[in-house]
């Protein structure tokens, strides 16, 4: 993955139906992992250290920085706030890049 490039990391739990999602990204060659839900940022030896605290299978990764939004498909998912309207500024930005950048900035 070039720098700047980001990527979404899946995996189910060992023993569990569960599973979690999370965002990886590349800065200055070193991959960091994001997860919005816990807002933790780790390094590539902390993910690691993690997995092996906590046994994972059925990983799958993809890149998403060079993907175009479904705006069907976020139709399906997400409701318009009555609290919270979107910007022109934020409508472009959100058109121009991912919604995970949001959680990442």
């Amino acid at each position: 993955m070039p720098n700047g490039a980001r990527a979404q990391v899946g995996w189910m739990w060992k023993g569990s139906r569960a599973g979690h999602t999370i965002m990886a990204e590349k800065k200055a060659g070193k991959l960091v992992f994001i997860d919005p839900q816990t807002q933790s940022i780790k390094n590539r030896d902390e993910f690691v250290a993690d997995v092996k605290a906590r046994p994972r299978y059925a990983f799958w990764a993809f890149r998403v920085d060079n993907r175009e939004l479904d705006k069907e498909m976020v139709k399906l998912i997400m409701k318009e706030s009555k609290r919270w309207k979107l910007t022109k500024k934020w409508r472009t930005t959100l058109k121009r890049t991912m919604v995970t950048n949001v959680f990442i900035n």
